[in-house]
């Protein structure tokens, strides 16, 4: 060999091949930091200043094991290529290249003393060896060929006439891919350890079929010419061997065909062909059926290959050859697997295919990997770029029968009475304190008590069941929120901070009645914003009886008509900070999947309900209220939650309101969710940090105007640490604000200048000020220019659409008023540090 040959052969072959190796051992190490970094999980190894800024390094480490198995392989088919252009192969020193190769169009004849040459050097390494098994056993032309006479003298080792000769470049090409698989093969590169034994003969058409000698060429990157048939054992998958099968010479026809090991031989599960002789030796069965030529013109002394492969446990270490006994009789079993092979370039297109689909499969890995055996279940979901259609037909199969379910368990009794509220100051949240008395405002009779139980205990046998399943279409996710009237312009300047954060998320815009939907905006404004609009009043047409609704009902029977399988439902007032795609992939949405957020005040249940509910009434210092202004759930996992949040909602103003809340602030749906939550035994996950109200100054203190929450996943964080900053605020950095809730007042451009209980635009003397500058420490965090790109999007919206909305159509000025606003604010004055 040339210097060439002898660099590449010993130098770059194996460096390649144990770098690619080091690689994937890397690919393993870092598929759980990978994962760890997803889920956020080092946080439990790694004080809290550490985790936050180690989470790039751990998402850079799995970026670049995908790069590095990447370039392992690319690198690896590479030099295995280059090795077969240099006549080189992982073999002994015996079967090295001869340094003359026989020209192409020699004819068969001539051929015969190089093949003699190659035996002599085969037998001669087998010598040397003490292998008989390598020897040739019977007689007929025996030789060793290499890769580049194969090349040459393919079409005449299959075709001796020469009629019908393979194009040279598709030879090689097939014996690349060959090579790479016996590379593979032979390194016990396998994902599925199970010992196969196969074996691979050459026969002939039926026609020819006695004519053809047992020990001709067979598949040049396993064996070289041999006697009877070749079999050897490798810890090899079925996947690899059907590739085998699809690598195999164009004008070859394959069979592979499953069998089984008994005892000490191997004794295939297929009859006995009826057109072979009953004296004839055969050493590997074919199928039940001849095996058709690939095309018209083949000669009758065209050969095929036969693949047989069987569960085995005899211990071939390498490649020999097997000589089965003869078969008397027919053989017992049914023939257990049979495929044919294709032509060659369906056989490209399947490789090329598989390509595409390990590499996407490699990306995905490295965004989306499981760890089992920490119990976390990770969901591939799909994010369309633009809604998805809501399937009214699907909605209104689940809702006519679930609407009389409603019905048939609606409460009977009259409606509790309140004597006084629950006022703040009783229901104030206190952590620290195990002291704090329950509100008692509730009046309602025993007999009332334990028959709004019956019913409900009944619902939720139901709920149970399993028979009502909301309908959601598989593997989608968005956003959700309600709308109508003069909360469109409201939700539009949200919508368009949403877009303005990087979310892409579709979202569903659920309005009550068809009066409310208004043409230019569901069918121009928002589809330009991803967003549709979904009208409620239609679904609830398709049920025998009707329902009515309002206010506080709309949001339940909007998550439940949602056809997204994981969601966030937003107000209409409300928007994230940051892109709230990235809360669905990591804790605690991952494992619980279902977020609510806190209320400021304690949750104020009374008595009669954890009665009616079959539960013990908790501390009341337990857990904080809820605000539902944001609520993150999957319908796939909490469908019984849904449900009984429906029941608790359509009887909500007379009997659950009154019940779940006694009066407190922001009565209404707040509380429904997780309650239902709760009395399912459905997981879910309250986030702990307290919310924060922000506004600006004002002689009787802060005039709040909107509010803040926080970051689940880092909240998640914090607490799995065991540090609950909800109990002291200096145990660790709170984490980063993600959402804003302008709930006082709505922040509509055409009215937020008119008169409010508290005026968030002008301070005391009726100065336009900025409505967000305290507390100083909750401004900063939110980051630089969130109000100023809010007012910009009021602005826009105020101009652009400014006789666009129904509920703006009789006032005058909306666009001017906004200028003169941004103008006095956002250009003359300097702001504040």
């Amino acid at each position: 060999m040339g210097w060439a040959s002898i660099l590449t052969y010993y130098v770059v072959y194996p460096v390649v091949l144990f770098s690619n190796i080091a690689i994937s051992i890397l690919s393993l190490v870092t598929a759980p930091l990978i994962e760890l970094s997803s889920h956020m999980l080092y946080i439990s190894l790694l004080p809290w200043h550490l985790s936050t800024k180690l989470e790039p390094l751990f998402k850079f480490f799995g970026v670049a094991a995908v790069i590095g198995i990447a370039t392992g392989w690319a690198l690896f088919l590479s030099s295995s290529y280059i090795c077969l252009l240099l006549n080189l192969s992982p073999r002994t020193e015996a079967e090295a290249v001869p340094k003359r190769l026989p020209k192409r169009k020699q004819s068969w004849e001539d051929e015969a003393p190089v093949k003699s040459e190659w035996a002599t050097q085969f037998v001669n390494a087998s010598d040397s060896k003490d292998d008989s098994s390598w020897r040739s056993s019977q007689p007929g032309p025996s030789g060793l060929r290499s890769r580049r006479l194969m090349d040459a003298n393919a079409a005449s080792l299959y075709d001796p006439s020469g009629e019908h000769r393979s194009n040279n470049t598709t030879v090689r090409w097939q014996y690349f891919f060959h090579y790479c698989l016996y590379t593979l093969l032979r390194t016990d590169i396998s994902l599925t350890p199970r010992n196969y034994a196969v074996c691979l003969q050459r026969t002939g058409h039926p026609s020819s079929l006695m004519e053809c000698q047992p020990d001709t060429f067979v598949f040049d990157i396993l064996v070289p010419d041999v006697p009877s048939c070749l079999c050897w054992s490798l810890p090899v998958s079925p996947a690899a061997l059907l590739l085998l099968s699809f690598c195999v010479q164009d004008d070859f026809v394959s069979r592979l065909v499953y069998g089984r090991h008994v005892t000490e031989r191997v004794q295939p599960l297929i009859e006995r062909p009826a057109w072979l002789d009953e004296d004839t030796d055969v050493d590997v069965l074919v199928s039940a059926s001849p095996p058709p030529p690939r095309s018209r013109d083949v000669n009758d002394n065209q050969h095929s290959l036969i693949i047989t492969t069987w569960k085995t446990t005899i211990p071939f270490n390498r490649a020999k050859v097997l000589f089965l006994s003869s078969r008397k009789g027919k053989q017992n079993g049914p023939l257990t697997k049979h495929i044919s092979m294709m032509s060659l370039r369906t056989r490209l297109r399947l490789a090329v295919s598989a390509g595409i689909v390990l590499i996407l499969l490699l990306y995905l890995s490295n965004n989306n990997w499981t760890v089992p055996a920490l119990g976390y279940h990770k969901t591939l979901v799909h994010a369309p770029s633009k809604p998805i259609e809501n399937s009214p037909q699907l909605h209104a199969s689940f809702w006519s029968a679930f609407q009389p379910v409603l019905e048939r368990y609606a409460p009977t009794c009259q409606p509790p009475k309140k004597e006084g509220r629950a006022d703040t100051s009783e229901i104030g949240f206190h952590p620290e304190r195990n002291d704090q008395k329950r509100p008692d405002h509730i009046r309602m009779p025993a007999a009332d008590v334990l028959s709004m139980k019956k019913l409900h205990t009944d619902f939720v046998v139901e709920a149970n069941s399993g028979r009502h399943r909301p309908y959601y279409a598989p593997s989608t996710r968005g956003l959700v929120s309600t709308a109508g009237g003069p909360y469109l312009p409201v939700l539009t300047v949200s919508l368009r901070m949403l877009r303005n954060r990087g979310c892409s998320l579709p979202m569903e815009v659920f309005l009550a009645t068809n009066a409310e939907f208004e043409p230019y905006i569901c069918n121009q404004v928002f589809p330009a914003l991803q967003a549709k609009c979904v009208v409620l009043e239609n679904m609830f047409k398709t049920a025998p009886k009707g329902i009515s609704i309002s206010n506080y009902q709309y949001k339940i029977f909007a998550m439940l008509f949602s056809s997204f399988e994981e969601l966030l439902f937003l107000d209409a007032d409300a928007f994230p900070l940051h892109d709230p795609n990235e809360l669905f992939h990591k804790e605690p949405f991952s494992s619980g999947k279902m977020v609510f957020f806190p209320d400021f005040w304690a949750s104020s249940a009374a008595q009669q309900y954890y009665t009616i509910a079959s539960l013990p009434a908790p501390n009341m210092n337990k857990r904080a209220s809820t605000e539902s202004g944001e609520i993150m759930l999957s319908k796939k996992h909490h469908a019984k939650t849904l449900l009984l949040a429906a029941y608790y909602n359509l009887y909500g103003p007379q009997y659950f309101y009154p019940l779940l809340s006694q009066g407190a602030a922001g009565e209404g749906d707040k509380e429904t969710f997780l309650a239902a939550a709760t009395v399912v035994e459905d997981d879910f996950y309250q986030v702990s940090e307290r919310l924060r109200a922000i506004g600006h100054r004002s002689p009787a203190g802060l005039a709040g105007s909107a509010m803040i929450q926080f970051d689940p996943t880092e909240d998640y964080v914090l607490t799995q640490k065991g540090l609950w900053r909800v109990l002291n605020d200096s145990v660790a950095p709170p984490p980063r604000p993600f959402f804003v809730h302008v709930n006082v007042p709505k922040f509509n451009p055409a009215t937020i200048f008119g008169k409010h209980p508290i005026d968030p635009v002008r301070d005391h003397t009726g100065k336009f000020i900025r409505p967000w500058s305290v507390p100083v420490e909750t401004i900063k965090l939110m980051g630089d220019g969130i109000e100023k790109q809010f007012w910009s999007e009021m602005k826009w919206v105020a101009c652009e659409l400014e006789k666009k909305f129904k509920s703006w159509e009789k006032i005058e000025g909306v666009c001017d008023n906004m200028k003169k606003y941004w103008n006095e604010v956002f250009e003359k004055q300097q702001p504040k540090q």
